[in-house]
Order: structure tokens, then sequence, then C-alpha cells
């Protein structure tokens, strides 16, 4: 059977023609489109049709338009035009938008691992700039993530930040994109803890978003990640951050201090915009001493941090934590301590509920530890207690990735892990059965040996296919002698069915 054309194909939408499909996801199809007179080449990306109709889905289509077509900055893609195609077409929206030639963030990072220090300053700084843009423009982008920035240029190191589709428009008179109340919105490796609990986002939701993402550039792997969404939006929360030295010591202690406080829990931590995040991805100081930048807030001037060449510089709001064989200082994040870790769970799992997410609830009593306990003056000591066992050793990483992405990665016992790309934790010297499932593709079946060092996996599926079209059985007249007769050799080569797109 022939290939079903595509009929959007050759046909005209606004001023652009369409020649080519670039790529499908789930909500809509990605055309390349010409200009007819002055050849200008622009990528067209349209809805599916089975969206016209949800109010929902169009109203995010058009938010991106609305809010990108305010911006007009060097590192956000530019949206050209946004209409809606005639009935006979299907009544399609469309959004014409700059052609984009290069590759994801979130590629780049797959083949890199952890990146030199300087180009993930490099890459941080640029996407500040373009999302300070947007701030000055009253729009959050909430969804900063590597799958949202593209890298173009000769040397693949413009940013273009992609999909305003979830921003929040802050300016006065402008539509706002209602969220409900309790609608978690985002991605949750990446929303800040305000985020994470449905209260009110502003330009600091954006900045945390940031900080993961300069913190997974430059360590090679995200801060936090969990066993379920309620999990990891806990641990965002209330969490520990992790010191970026600590899981790479090739990192500079000024990009430390950085890092750690753009990811502060309260936000009145961390940089109180983007410019601030950027004057300090861009200033000498990541081999020196940071500025003074304002709203820090409640630094304690003993809480210092010295950088290497700056004697007596210090770092405001930054621990120095020296161990006793006295080596470098470790930068600690601060989080709020409210005690109440078990309230923020439960909070986080009826928010869960509410937006339709399965999770498991880890019990907890939600009480701080017991106090310690006193010996009168007059009480005998008692004895020692005996030593505590030893410690199970650390779990490591396992970074599981597909192309394409979007299979389900499964344990031999019948546990899932998730969807690809996935990081799952593991305890190290097991060996683990694991197998990999997306519709259309081969099933990929591995055996996989957890070291005691973080490890990547890294599947290429192969496509399935396609099925021969069944055939009638054929009918043969017997042999004259009467015997069985031998089966006759068919050729298939033209009753093949061709997948239709």
């Amino acid at each position: 059977m022939a290939d079903v054309p595509d009929p959007l194909l050759n046909t005209d939408i606004g001023s652009y023609r369409i020649t080519s499909k670039i790529g499908v996801g789930g909500m809509g199809a990605v055309y390349l489109a010409v200009h007819p007179l002055i050849g200008k080449r622009v990528a067209v990306k349209v809805l599916h049709a089975e969206f016209a109709e949800k109010q929902d889905v169009v109203q995010r289509f058009l938010q991106e338009a609305k809010a990108v077509s305010v911006l007009h900055h060097s590192n956000i893609v530019e949206v050209i035009d946004f209409g809606q195609l005639p009935p006979k077409q299907h009544s399609l929206f469309y959004c014409v938008m700059e052609l984009l030639e290069g590759e994801v963030l979130r590629d780049r990072m797959k083949a890199a691992g952890a990146m030199p220090e300087a180009q993930a300053a490099h890459i941080a700084a640029q996407i500040a700039d373009g999302v300070g843009a947007a701030h000055r423009e009253h729009i959050i982008h909430r969804d900063l993530k590597p799958e949202n920035v593209f890298l173009v240029g000769p040397e693949r190191d413009t940013v273009k930040i992609l999909d305003f589709g979830i921003a929040k428009l802050t300016g006065e008179g402008q539509a706002s994109m209602q969220t409900q109340a309790g609608q978690l919105l985002g991605t949750p490796s990446y929303m800040a803890p305000e985020q994470c609990m449905a209260r009110t986002v502003d330009a600091r939701t954006d900045v945390y978003a940031l900080g993961i993402i300069l913190f997974e550039m430059c360590c090679g792997r995200l801060p936090f990640i969990g066993e379920g969404y309620a999990d990891l939006l806990i641990k965002q929360i209330n969490g520990e951050t992790p010191a970026p030295r600590s899981i790479n010591p090739d990192i500079s202690l000024g990009m430390e201090h950085v890092i750690l406080r753009a990811l502060q829990k309260d936000p009145s931590l961390r940089f109180q915009s983007m410019d601030e995040f950027q004057a300090a991805l861009t200033s000498p100081a990541l081999s020196g001493p940071l500025p003074e930048l304002a709203g820090y807030g409640g630094a304690d001037p003993e809480q210092t941090l010295l950088c290497p060449g700056s004697e007596g510089a210090t770092l405001p709001g930054a621990a120095e934590i020296r161990s006793n064989s006295g080596s470098q200082p470790t930068v600690m994040g601060r989080a709020p301590r409210s005690g109440g870790g078990a309230l923020i769970g439960l909070v986080v799992v009826a928010l869960l509920v509410a937006s339709g997410a399965a999770f498991l609830l880890l019990k907890g009593d939600g009480h701080g530890p017991p106090a310690p306990a006193t010996i009168a003056a007059d009480e005998t000591p008692k004895p020692p207690a005996p030593p505590p066992p030893p410690q199970a050793p650390e779990k490591v990483h396992l970074h599981i990735t597909s192309e394409p992405a979007g299979a389900t990665v499964q344990r031999d016992d019948g546990a899932v892990l998730g969807q690809t790309p996935l990081d799952a934790l593991l305890d190290p010297g097991i060996t683990i059965k694991l197998s990999v499932h997306k519709d259309g593709f081969k099933d990929e079946a591995r055996a996989v040996v957890i070291g005691e060092r973080d490890k990547t996996l890294s599947l290429q599926l192969t496509a399935e296919a396609p099925q021969p079209a069944p055939r009638a059985a054929a009918h043969h007249a017997p042999p004259a002698h009467g015997g069985g007769h031998k089966p006759v050799p068919t050729n298939l080569g033209d009753d093949i069915l061709r997948p239709s797109l």
C-alpha cells in the first residue's frame, strides 16, 4: 500500500509554502516552509487536528505565540506569524517561527557528560540574558530545561530559548493563562520549591530552574533524583542540595557558590533577578571573589569562603566548612529550617492527587530527633554503647537514555524504573536485568553490572519491520500422479504493507 501523502505538503500557510516535514511531536508537527518570492526559510508548527477543539491545548499554543511575539531578543526564538487554517484544511492552528539549525542542549549534555565550566557558564549566561528580557516584559517561563534550549551558530554556542507554552504573563492589562488552584505546571526535575507547592511564582522561580540546568551541565547529573514524582517534588522542597564539588572536583569554588546560591530553597536568598545571575556568571569572580549582590539577605559576615587568589575576600551567605584534615572548604546550600517536613510532604501528596498523579506516600511521624538523654552528676555512667554497624555503601546513579526517547524501562522483578531519559538509584556490586519497550520499536534486553561509580546506558532502538499483507490461500490442482503437492514459491515483494505516516 502506498504511503498516505501529507495534505499540508506543497500548500500555502500564510506567505509561506510547506516543502517538507521536519518532525512530529505529541501535540503537533513541524514543517519546513519557504517564502516563494524572497526564499526565506521558516519553521511552521501545526497543531494536530484532534486538538483543534480542545480549548486548553489551543490556549497553550496561543500562549506561546503571544508570549514570544512581544520579545525581540537574540537568545529567544522569533515568532513570525500565527493563525488558523480554513475548514477545508481542518481548521488547524499554526505558528510560523524562526528556523533553527543546530542541536538541543540535552543532546550536547548527553554527549559531553560534565561540560567544561567555561562552556557551561557561557551557555547559562545567555539563558539568563534571554529569560531576563522576558522577565522585563512580565513573562515568567516556568519550564526552563535542557530540552527547551537550542544551540545554533557555526560553533553551536549561541542559545535560543524555546517553548513558552506555559509561560505566565504577569503585567497589568495582559491576558494571563490562568492556573487552577493546586495545579502543578512544569517539569519536576527543574521546578522550584514554590512551584512544586503550587504557590505564587516570579522571576526567582526561573532562577532556580537555571540553577538546576547549570548544576547538571557542570556535574553531569541532576542534584535531586527521586523514585517517583512525589519523592522528587519533596526533595526539591526540603532536600539538601549536594555540593557540586563533591561530584565534580574540577568545578571552581566560585562556580560552586553561584550554583548553590541559585538553588536556595528560600527565594529571598537566591539571585533576585536574571541580571544578577548573569553578572555572577560573566564576572572574573568565578576564579576570584564574587561581587556583593543586592537582595541576598541575611548573610552572616562570619560565614565566608576563600577563593584562590583572593586572600581575605568574602562571598556573602556561603559557609566555610573545613574537615579535621584541613581539606578545601565545601559550600553547603541553606534551606529554611521550619521543622515541617511531614507537612510539606502531605501538601505535595495532596497536590499530586489533585493533578491525577500516582504516587507512594512514605511513612513518617514528622517529629525531629529525640532530645539527648542526660545523666545526673551522681548517677553511675553506663557502659559505652556498642559501635554502630557498618554503613551500607552509597547508592550509585544509572542514567538511561534511548533514541528515540520515551521508552519504558522495567526490571526483571517487574519494577518499572520509568521512561527514558531517566536516572535510577541502585546498590553497587549488583547485576540487574532490564527490558526496554517502546511502541513501534523492537524490545531491548540488557544485563547491567552496577559498579562503584555512576554509569550511563545509551540505547539505539530499532524500528519494527512492517508486517506483510495477509494473502488468501493459493489453491492448486493436485499432480497427475495423485500424490501430495509441493508448496509453490510466491513473491511477496509487491504485497508488503508500507507504514502510513
